[in-house]
């Protein structure tokens, strides 16, 4: 763990050692800094690294807590009736009917809002079912793309994992596992085209080459607008 100071404000940050070949640094949604360095880099050459880009680190800190803080509210506010909830790309009306009998919580979607019954009014056990069923609806959206998207690539895959993976849109593993992280499902549909068809370019050329990125462009010619949504607005695929 390390420590730093800047306009005033203490920065701590965690020293996580990896085999990478070059040092990184993540500043998390809540501001939590963490710098992944390659084993034998010495503590110097780290806060030298750390120092040098200690404008960058404060205001990705001030700008990451500030919408952390945001987003702590508005989850406070979302689950309840006449709240709202991301899905595809748009925000959509909840209308939670109580009733004290139901002993399970249902969720109907109706392409316009999302019609909630339900015997408690839980934030955290409504939260949980509806993450259960954006991950149903994410296996399902998935699937859909894969089958579609995967004749382009003249390959095939392994399975489809569906998880939540922090701070990942999706990966492909070297046994060809494709594995997606069900939040993807509240960004708009062209967005999810676009991840899946990063992941199964995997397959291809399982790397960032040119040769890669070329492969992306040539099954999806408009990817440079979806990756830019989500280095933008992925942030905000939360419920």
């Amino acid at each position: 763990m390390g420590r730093i100071t800047y306009n005033g404000r203490i920065i701590d940050y965690e020293v996580v050692k990896t085999r990478r070949k070059t040092i990184g640094i993540v500043v998390a949604k809540d501001g939590a800094v963490t710098i992944r360095i390659p084993y034998g880099v010495s503590k110097t050459e780290v806060e030298r690294i750390v120092t040098s880009k200690l404008p960058w680190i404060y205001e990705k800190v001030c700008e990451n807590e500030k919408h952390y803080a945001e987003m702590t509210a508005r989850k406070s506010e979302s689950l309840k009736d006449g709240g709202r909830i991301l899905f595809e790309g748009t925000y959509h009306t909840i209308h939670i009917k109580y009733a004290e009998a139901t002993s399970c919580i249902i969720i109907r979607y109706d392409g316009e809002a999302f019609h909630v019954r339900t015997g408690t009014l839980d934030s955290d056990k409504l939260r949980a079912a509806f993450v259960k069923w954006f991950r149903n609806m994410a296996r399902v959206r998935f699937q859909e793309r894969v089958d579609y998207y995967l004749p382009y690539t003249g390959k095939t895959y392994n399975t489809i994992r569906i998880k939540e993976q922090k701070g990942c849109y999706g990966s492909c593993s070297s046994k060809c596992n494709l594995n997606f992280n069900w939040k993807c499902v509240l960004a708009p549909p062209k967005v999810l085209d676009y991840i899946v068809v990063h992941e199964l370019c995997h397959l291809i050329q399982m790397n960032h080459s040119r040769e890669f990125w070329a492969e992306v462009e040539r099954i999806l010619p408009n990817y440079k607008t979806y990756r830019a949504w989500l280095r933008e607005n992925g942030k905000f695929l939360e419920i």
